[in-house]
């Protein structure tokens, strides 16, 4: 094939022609997404560079002592020049150094010693409401008189001993106790009451209001008058040491007619452990002066062989304080 100026061209020259232009174009377009890469790359790194200048070295402010900091510059002073090698640039302008030495001290807190308190093995269970700061309790008559029997024993003199009578009674034993006190009797006594508590305590876990209908024992001689008018006091025992209280309206008066009335009623009666110790035994937190069992049943046989003991104490305590002469003032006071 000729051309206008007389000179051959073959068909597939110009077929390469043509097709070396879309080539190009497709490389320009690679090197300018190249290039663009480049860029956010380098970008990239600038942002990274900047916020590491900008950023503290140390984020959270110490304070330096101005003493420290001049030890410091002191000792940087009598410091040698060491030789460096020439790779080591002197003058970086990020160069930094450490102040861990010159920081100062923390100020160390002083703990208070943990105080380990004894806990018992058995945890005394509460019923009822326990308040924060309960109301108090206005005071009974005989609780007055009772106050008023103390006051009066801390101002009177001491009496000569060698005078007075021998008298079997004291103030663990007082004058209401018409039998003997022994190991073997207040044994029983401890032995029937914790039966009879573990009866009741049962019966509450298992249905309380069945358990309060149907109770075993009741204390105090307000309850225990209670259960007196309507007949259904078994058994009644009576603390030893009650304080003495003398007078219209004291806890003497109040223990010689609970004692006339049981009598009248034919219920046996016993006096054995002390007011702190009966309320051991219930888990009373408050000394417990007296209890009357309303019912026995599972202890039965502990009963009568505890009245067979009393019938003989009390026979005995009575052919003693014939001689003494004490019995017909304590039968004068009922």
């Amino acid at each position: 094939m000729c051309g206008v100026d007389g000179k051959h061209v073959s068909e597939s020259d110009d077929e390469r022609d043509e097709s070396s232009e879309p080539t190009k174009v497709t490389e320009a377009i690679r090197a300018e997404r190249r290039q663009r890469r480049r860029q956010v790359k380098q970008q990239k790194r600038d942002e990274k560079v900047l916020a590491e200048r900008r950023e503290s070295k140390y984020k959270q402010v110490q304070l330096i002592r101005q003493s420290d900091l001049e030890r410091y510059k002191d000792c940087l002073k009598d410091q040698p020049d060491r030789e460096r090698p020439s790779w080591f640039s002197r003058g970086a302008k990020d160069a930094t150094f450490s102040l861990e030495h010159f920081m100062a001290p923390k100020t160390k807190v002083q703990q208070c010693p943990k105080v380990m308190t004894n806990i018992p093995g058995e945890i005394v269970r509460h019923r009822g409401k326990k308040h924060e700061f309960p109301k108090p309790k206005p005071r009974t008559t005989a609780k007055r008189r009772i106050l008023e029997i103390r006051h009066e024993k801390a101002n009177e003199e001491f009496k000569d001993t060698k005078l007075t009578p021998y008298n079997p009674h004291s103030r663990r034993y007082r004058e209401y106790c018409d039998h003997f006190t022994e190991e073997d009797l207040c044994g029983r006594v401890e032995a029937i009451l914790q039966d009879l508590f573990r009866f009741q305590d049962r019966a509450f876990h298992r249905n309380e209001i069945k358990a309060r209908a149907k109770r075993r024992y009741v204390v105090g001689f307000k309850e225990a008058n209670r259960m007196l008018d309507v007949n259904k006091v078994k058994l009644l025992i009576v603390a030893t040491d009650l304080e003495r209280s003398p007078g219209e309206g004291g806890l003497d008066e109040a223990v010689y007619a609970l004692r006339k009335r049981v009598r009248e009623a034919k219920v046996p009666y016993v006096f054995a452990l002390s007011r702190r110790g009966i309320g051991n035994i219930l888990q009373k937190s408050p000394a417990v002066s007296c209890v009357a069992v309303l019912d026995y049943s599972g202890a039965k046989e502990k009963v009568d062989e505890l009245l067979e003991v009393v019938d003989q104490k009390r026979s005995m305590y009575n052919e003693l304080c014939a001689d003494w002469g004490t019995i017909d003032s304590l039968i004068s006071q009922d």
